[in-house]
């Protein structure tokens, strides 16, 4: 027999292949299955996401810019999130849901016109806001220190724009680095904590933010197990991007007087108004919750698992910004279903983006290495050798068999001039 084409999306049964040490048995190609699909890339955002001010502002400047309105959405929720600082906020039990967020925009290429995006909405949160937009926006983070210093201010407000998010992703990933736990005690209560040599000090009430740029292939080979474990990543919406159009020339100036008239006049209500007590449901909205709240807290397994475990605070988080940026002392439907619309993007771009990641390191390494061979694949003594071939025999069956059920692999026959191999594609 001679070597299957790796084009070839039929996968043998590899446990009936097992059974017989490797030989091909009689029929045995007559019972081969179709390869499982892919998941798919996420669909546009739909209406409920474009309601009020942030709908009226990206229906503006989308015609004159090439980048995607899923990308100016949820900068602009993010930017406006930050901008008002810490105050209003929604109650679940002891928890204390403010307006910070962090979203990930991920791109298939470089030029997914990411950072074009931002600087749109930079423009329009900057005549909001400018002592927020020149002094709060900061970038090139190198320690958790840092991020401490830089909101043991007297303005706390502080949203880290990082349009190389591997490169934050290293600076996590270093031995004794505190800027995961400082960003997420930033996420979660707004009291942070440093060490220096004499003793350990506090900052509470910090308003940390994040926007991140990055591509799809830099994400994957830059998570570690450690923002796995940790719980960094989940309070991360991730949103996958794409150029939406060609504007040879540029795009236009855009009109949004009347636009930002009713944006400050939503920071002026969240600095003021809405400071006073926690941010409700009325009874429409509270019956909506009710009902979708089991689906959100539904446990997932593998990466994907992990990325959207904290689906609920999420969609609060949003759907607040929202009844914010409409003026409103209470979460109504139309505000929940805007943040459920958010989410519903950030969910399908997390199955786009992770639902082959497998969240076991062994099975993981293994895959991130077949992606990279491509056509040529690999066979179990390829992949025994990315461990210095120091793994058991019985870690590695487990690893591929992982990788076989969960549809992330095909495989094939080959006959190498002795005894038969079985080698492995990445789906």
């Amino acid at each position: 027999m001679g070597k299957i084409d790796p084009n070839d999306t039929r996968w043998p049964l590899d446990e009936k292949l097992k059974k017989t040490n490797g030989s091909d048995p009689e029929g045995l190609h007559a019972q081969e299955e179709p390869a499982p699909s892919l998941p798919q890339w996420p669909e546009d955002l739909g209406e409920d996401a474009m309601y009020g001010v942030t709908g009226a502002l990206v229906r503006v400047v989308e015609p004159h810019t090439e980048s995607d309105p899923a990308a100016l959405t949820i900068q602009f929720l993010v930017g406006f999130g930050s901008l008002i600082g810490r105050g209003p906020y929604v109650r679940v039990e002891a928890d204390h849901h403010c307006t910070n967020e962090f979203a990930v925009l991920v791109g298939t290429t470089a030029r997914a016109r990411k950072g074009t995006s931002w600087g749109r909405i930079r423009a329009f949160l900057h005549a909001a806001d400018d002592h927020w937009a020149d002094n709060r926006i900061i970038s090139g983070l190198g320690s958790g220190e840092a991020l401490f210093d830089a909101v043991n201010e007297e303005d706390k407000r502080a949203l880290v724009i990082e349009p190389e998010f591997a490169r934050l992703l290293t600076v996590v990933n270093r031995e004794g680095s505190t800027l995961s736990a400082v960003m997420r005690e930033g996420w979660d209560s707004g009291n942070v904590a440093t060490r220096t040599r004499q003793k350990k000090v506090q900052v509470q009430g910090a308003h940390i933010s994040l926007i991140g740029h990055i591509t799809r292939e830099e994400l994957l080979r830059k998570l570690t197990d450690t923002e796995k474990a940790n719980g960094f990543v989940n309070r991360i919406l991730f949103m996958c991007v794409k150029r939406s159009k060609m504007l040879p020339f540029g795009g236009g100036d855009v009109e949004v007087g009347d636009i930002l008239r009713q944006l400050r006049e939503a920071v002026r209500f969240s600095r003021t108004h809405a400071n006073s007590k926690p941010i409700g449901f009325d009874s429409e909205s509270a019956g909506l919750w009710e009902k979708i709240y089991p689906e959100l807290s539904e446990s997932k397994t593998g990466m994907l698992g992990v990325i959207t475990s904290r689906a609920d605070p999420h969609v609060l988080r949003l759907s607040l910004i929202y009844a914010l940026l409409d003026c409103s002392p209470i979460l109504r439907i139309n505000h929940l279903r805007a943040g459920l619309a958010i989410w519903k993007r950030a969910d399908q771009s997390a199955q786009y983006l992770f639902t082959d990641s497998i969240g076991d390191p062994m099975a993981d390494t293994i895959l991130k290495a077949l992606r990279i061979e491509g056509a040529t694949g690999m066979t179990r003594w390829n992949m025994n050798n990315l461990f210095g071939g120091h793994k058991l025999a019985v870690e590695l069956d487990r690893a591929i068999a992982t990788l076989v059920e969960r549809g992330s692999v095909r495989s094939a026959v080959e006959d190498t001039g002795g005894r038969r191999a079985i080698r492995y594609w990445a789906l």
